[in-house]
């Protein structure tokens, strides 16, 4: 019996202890949220003197349960934090802007999309005038054409935002709302720029037969070199657990680049991309060349490669 009873009491000792733990962190945390927000609140009460043309620092929004607390700037002087300089008003998250994160994934910011759009369109410019030398002609009806697309995108956006607040506390209708942003959202990821948009129509019209040719060889001829980078990369990789000589690593690169074709895309899904085309390769190809354990790894890449095909198909990097 008194072991039972120790035993009861050691557990309900340390139940005990769990829960001052429990409850001392919790007293932390809130201890620390509340010096966080006196440090906002007193922020433009700072009697410190500053050059108030120095640049700042930081520049963070601080987002607490789906809303927007405050904006500020931390600013440094001699290499000290002096100063936090409120740059925002305390709100939350305004209802349209679910549909900006809807669309964009990392922030709500229409404006620094819209310039980074801008900057995209004119570095597409400028690669299709190294391929091919573009007249400025040209190149103004490109930009002209580009930048209808994507004043049509933030139209089309704008639309959203404006029907999602509309709708109140639907929640069906919100939904329906969402999904419409989802649209949006698959087309940025795709890119604006892309075959059915006004600037794809616009470079067919506006390029000589030549220069189409040109810039077809040259897109093609980039994007097999980018391509075989992320082969070497993905083989790299594959070493780790399945070391190669230099033979093997050559013409494994080698099999998998052979069974490439032109992406519809490039971006987060590469890496699967790579093991994709590795399993169009017959598999009797890679036993010419790799020993019964290397295959085994192999194969383990080739099935990722598989399962991630329809992935891949969703996300338009493949017909």
């Amino acid at each position: 019996m008194k072991t039972v009873a120790a035993t009861a009491g050691g557990l309900l000792s340390r139940d005990c202890d769990r829960r001052r733990f429990r409850g001392a962190a919790v007293g932390v945390l809130l201890l620390i949220a509340c010096h966080v927000l006196a440090a906002v609140g007193h922020a433009q009460d700072d009697d410190f003197p500053v050059d108030e043309n120095l640049p700042a620092v930081e520049a963070r929004q601080i987002i607490v349960n789906g809303g927007v607390i405050q904006r500020v700037q931390v600013i440094q002087q001699n290499g000290e934090r002096i100063r936090v300089v409120r740059v925002g008003p305390v709100n939350r998250l305004a209802n349209q802007d679910q549909i900006n994160i809807q669309v964009f994934r990392n922030t709500f910011d229409l404006e620094s999309n819209r310039e980074d759009l801008k900057k995209q369109l004119q570095r597409r410019v400028d690669e299709i005038d190294v391929a091919c030398e573009l007249s400025e002609e040209q190149q103004q009806k490109l930009t002209l054409a580009g930048t209808g697309d994507i004043t049509r995108f933030f139209d089309q956006l704008e639309d959203l935002r404006e029907e999602y607040g509309a709708v109140g506390d639907d929640r069906a209708e919100k939904l329906n709302v969402m999904r419409e942003a989802a649209v949006l959202r698959r087309r940025f990821e795709r890119g604006l720029f892309s075959e059915e948009s006004l600037f794809a129509k616009s470079l067919g019209r506006t390029l000589s037969a030549e220069q189409n040719a040109t810039l077809g060889d040259w897109t093609t001829s980039r994007a097999r070199a980018k391509f075989q980078a992320q082969v070497e990369s993905a083989v790299a990789d594959l070493e780790r657990r399945a070391p190669l000589n230099d033979f093997q690593r050559e013409q494994l690169i080698s099999c998998i680049t052979a069974a490439w074709k032109p992406p519809l895309k490039t971006g987060k899904y590469d890496y699967y991309l790579v093991w994709y085309y590795a399993a169009q390769v017959p598999r009797a190809t890679f036993e010419l060349i790799l020993d019964d354990a290397q295959m085994q790894v192999v194969d383990k890449r080739i099935a990722v490669g598989k399962r991630m095909a329809p992935r891949l198909k969703k996300e338009n990097y493949i017909d």
